[in-house]
Parts: structure tokens; sequence; C-alpha cells
């Protein structure tokens, strides 16, 4: 039923993407209407035509390369965008579903913080247990043994190392986070126009 109702919507979804045609005339001299134009024929001139066939403007024959550059970059967006939706119509049936897959995977990224913090802790008291042994032997007039010195050198690396991915997962916490914002508000768009639709 989910899986019918998801191929629905994207099939509506489709109609509603190629409200906007092109009609251009292939190496074959035959008129062709589809939802984007392959680079070689733009220079040949198109029509850009709604749902119902009706033209809406006509674009004249020897775009310059400029021309054909920003008409492949617009298509590309096109496609970009229809790739999208269509994705996000696979993966989630409303909104609310967005958002909570957002939390779930926000929530994943905060235990993780959790652990490196709390490997952060663990590591500062092995340095402090292993900084008083050197420290003890110093009063004492004794040398500090290397392996007391190695044990420091490989904590604080460690550390740093924690402290670095600490880091990481803070800035994957603000890109997933916003990554999720602009699905949810494509979401609500793909909505909206399905809804205006009915």
């Amino acid at each position: 039923m989910i899986a019918s109702l998801c191929w629905s919507v994207a099939g509506d979804l489709q109609a509603a993407e190629r409200r906007e045609m092109y009609r251009y005339t292939n190496k074959d001299g035959v008129k062709v209407l589809n939802s984007t134009i392959p680079p070689e024929y733009v220079q040949g001139g198109y029509e850009v035509v709604n749902m119902h066939g009706d033209v809406i403007r006509v674009v004249d024959p020897g775009l310059d390369a400029a021309g054909v550059e920003e008409l492949k970059r617009l298509t590309e967006e096109k496609e970009a965008e229809i790739k999208w939706d269509r994705e996000l119509l696979k993966r989630y049936s409303t909104a609310a579903d967005v958002e909570s897959a957002k939390s779930r995977r926000l929530a994943e990224i905060n235990t993780s913080l959790a652990i490196l913090r709390g490997n952060i802790v663990s590591l500062d008291s092995q340095i402090a247990r292993e900084q008083a042994k050197a420290a003890d032997r110093e009063r004492r007039g004794q040398d500090v043994p290397e392996a007391i010195l190695t044990n420091i050198k490989n904590f604080k690396l460690e550390r740093a190392a924690a402290e670095r991915m600490i880091e990481n997962r803070l800035a994957d916490y603000d890109e997933v986070a916003s990554r999720f914002d602009r699905d949810i508000d494509r979401f609500l768009k793909i909505q909206q126009r399905l809804d205006e639709r009915r």
C-alpha cells in the first residue's frame, strides 16, 4: 500500500516537475518534447512549453556559448532537484519522518561525542597519574624511567587525537542538522505542490 502510494506520489511529482518542457528538432528533423535538451540541439533554437503544450517562450537559433552553458547549468540543476525529490519521497512519507530521522542521526553524533569526552577524562586521569609518578621520582632525586615519559607522551597524543575527533563530530553535527533542515524544507515544498495538484 505504502509502496504504491509512493509510486503514485512520485508519478505526480514527475508530472508537476515537467510543467515546463522543451520542444526542439533533433538531427533527423523530428520535433522532440522533453524535460531537458541535449546541448548539441540548443544552437538550433527551441520552445519552452507548459504541460498543456502551449508555447511559453521561444529561444531563437544561434544561442552563444554562454547561453548554452547557462542552459546546461539550469538543466543540471533541475535534474538534481528531481533526483533529490524522488529520493526524499522514497525515504519518507511525511515531513515528521524527516524530522525523526534528523533527531536519530543527531542523537548518534551526541552519543559519539559523549564517548569521546569520557575518553578524554580517562586520559587526563592517566596523564595525571603518570606525571605524579614522575614527580615522585624527581623529588627522591631519581631519574624518571623512560616508560613513564613514553606513557605521558602517548596519553597526550591520544588526548589530542580525541580532541580533533570531537571537533570533527561537532562539524558533522552542524552539517547533518543543516542537511536535514534543507530536506525538511524541500519535502514541505513537494507536499505543497502535490496538494495543489489534487
